[in-house]
This record gives structure tokens, C-alpha cells and sequence, in this order.
């Protein structure tokens, strides 16, 4: 994974405390610039940072508003190279879902870049980040992993609901047309007219990415021209062939346990955080879904076919 920040693999736990003190420093004693009717400013209230991901540039963390009555917020701070583009798609893709699932994502209050006048470099590689603050509307929300009881009938009725038009009208049937970020790396599917060669231009953009970051591979290089060339040809292009054909549905795109999160209450609606919306077979998402390390397991699968009545594409033999 490419290192935004600073190198933390090497520091101790003392070290790393530090470095979060000095994140709660940068917010703390800066006004951010987001036209918020109470004018947020820290210095009336606290900050209380819940989770420091050094290398993907970001800081998630809640403020408390000082005054008659107290008020929260949810920040997540961005800084890293990208800051501006991983801000603005994320507070994109969230609006896109809300549009669908207004009950299942956090409201937004806006995004902007964090006003600063120092002159400051607390990065090794002599490059100065933009930094960009994203403000959410406060939900209590707990670690629990929501049952598929709870969420799967959330995520039926995001693949059933009608696309919106101004997601796909004049670019494809598969893709997005714009890209998203997963951390500090850009995701993309550009827009096609068939799911294969959508998947196909996604996996080699991603690929790209990864040689850039971790250096070419012989091996790597080989197993990558076989994918590409020979297996999603022939795992993908039969499923849209022989009479046969595609449904685009509205994708989450990156949903595991640790973008969804409960609500704390029985049964009710989990929060779905971090999307990379696409238009996809409906399958697409439940990739996560197979990993044995991911707490939604194929078990949610399985209520997915109960929940929806669909049936799994099944391959063509040749």
C-alpha cells in the first residue's frame, strides 16, 4: 500500500500516540472552511479522534460543539496527496446513496480545504499534501457487524431501486463515470456497454496502480496478461452472449465489516460508509463477501437469494 504520511512501521506505540496528539493540534487550532450555519470553529469545541489511518492519509474523528446545547459532528480529515479528489468523491458517493438509502448514510454538511498559514512539513518526501475536511451529520454508530437480517433487505433495495439518470444517461450500461477512492487509491471502471470489457479496463487500470506502487514483477507481470487476456474473456464475455444478457444494478462496491456499521439498536438500519458506486451485475457485490476474514461471510450470500428470489448466473461450458 503506498505511504502517504510519514513511515509508522517502525515506531512504538508512545510514538504513534504522539503523532495522533499532533493530528488533534492541526484541527484544533485551525478553523475549517465549511459554511456551517453555527460557523463551526474547534476553539468552541472538542475533538475527539477515533481512528488515525496514517498511511491512507486520513483522520476520522467527532467534534463536540460547545454552547446551550451540545452538538456533534462527524470529521474525517484528509491528507494526503489526493486530499481534494478523495474528499470531493467521497462526499459524492455518499450523496449518491443517499438519494436511494437516505436512512442508511450519514448526512452531509459539506466538504472544503482546511484553511491553514504556516508554513509546516511534517513529511519525509519534501512534498507538502493538500488537506481537505469532509463534515457529516452525527449518528451514533458501534463497532457490532450488522446482522444479514439487517442488512441485506438495506442492500436489495439498493439494487432494485431505479438508477439515477444523471449516473449513467449517455455514457454505458456498466462502469461509472467518474472514479472513487478506496484510502489513498483512485478506483476506476469507465463506462461500456458490456459488463467484460467494463471489469476488464477496471482490472488493468487497477493493476497499473499496483506496478506503480510496488514495482514491476516478472511473475506478477505473467499472471496479469493471462487475467486479462484469457480468463475474463472467457469467464465474462459468455454470460452477455447466446441470447443471454446483463442486468446493471447500482453497486455499494465496498462493502465489509468495516463499512458498515450497527446503529447499536435490534434490528435496526446499519450505516453503509465509504462506497465506490458502480453500475454492475449484482454479484459484483459480494466479492468481499467470500473472504473467511471478512465477518460478512457467504452466509449473507445466502440471505441475499432468499431476500431478492434471484438466482446466481450460472457459467457456459464450452
Amino acid at each position: 500500500m503506498a505511504q502517504s504520511g510519514r513511515d509508522v512501521s517502525g515506531m512504538s506505540n508512545s510514538q504513534k500516540h504522539k503523532l495522533d496528539d499532533e493530528h488533534r493540534q492541526w484541527i484544533e487550532n485551525d478553523r475549517f472552511g465549511i459554511n456551517d450555519k453555527r460557523a463551526l470553529h474547534t476553539r468552541r469545541g472538542e475533538l475527539d479522534i477515533q481512528d488515525t489511518d496514517i498511511a491512507n492519509g486520513f483522520v476520522t474523528g467527532v467534534i463536540r460543539v460547545l454552547g446551550t446545547k451540545e452538538k456533534r459532528y462527524r470529521l474525517k480529515y484528509c491528507y494526503q496527496k489526493e486530499a481534494r479528489n478523495a474528499v470531493l468523491a467521497m462526499y459524492q458517493a455518499t450523496m449518491l446513496l443517499r438519494k436511494i438509502l437516505p436512512w442508511n448514510t450519514s448526512p452531509l454538511i459539506g466538504y472544503a480545504p482546511r484553511r491553514i498559514n504556516r508554513d509546516r512539513n511534517l513529511y519525509s518526501d519534501g512534498w507538502k499534501p493538500e488537506e481537505h475536511c469532509l463534515l457529516e451529520g452525527w449518528q451514533y454508530i458501534c463497532e457490532r457487524t450488522p446482522t444479514h437480517m439487517e442488512l441485506i433487505p438495506n442492500v436489495v433495495d439498493l439494487h432494485e431501486k431505479e438508477i439515477p439518470s444523471h449516473f449513467h444517461s449517455g455514457w454505458g450500461k456498466f462502469g461509472s463515470p467518474t472514479a472513487w477512492y478506496d484510502g489513498a487509491v483512485a478506483q476506476w471502471f469507465p463506462m461500456h456497454d458490456n459488463w467484460a470489457d467494463c471489469f476488464k479496463e477496471g482490472l488493468r487500470l487497477t493493476i497499473q496502480k499496483e506496478k506503480k506502487i510496488h514495482g514491476e514483477d516478472p511473475v506478477f507481470n505473467h499472471l496479469c496478461r493471462e487475467i486479462l487476456d484469457r480468463v475474463v474473456d472467457r469467464l465474462l464475455v459468455p454470460m452477455e452472449s447466446h441470447g443471454r444478457s446483463v442486468t446493471p444494478t447500482l453497486v455499494h462496491g465496498n462493502l465489509w465489516d468495516k463499512t458498515v456499521k450497527s446503529r447499536g439498536g435490534r434490528f435496526s438500519a446499519p450505516v453503509l460508509m465509504d462506497a465506490t458506486p458502480l453500475l454492475a451485475p449484482y454479484e459484483y457485490e459480494w466479492a468481499p463477501w467470500w473472504s473467511q476474514t471478512n465477518k460478512i461471510d457467504f452466509n449473507y450470500i445466502d440471505a441475499y437469494l432468499w431476500f431478492s428470489r434471484c438466482k446466481i448466473l450460472e457459467p457456459v461450458y464450452e
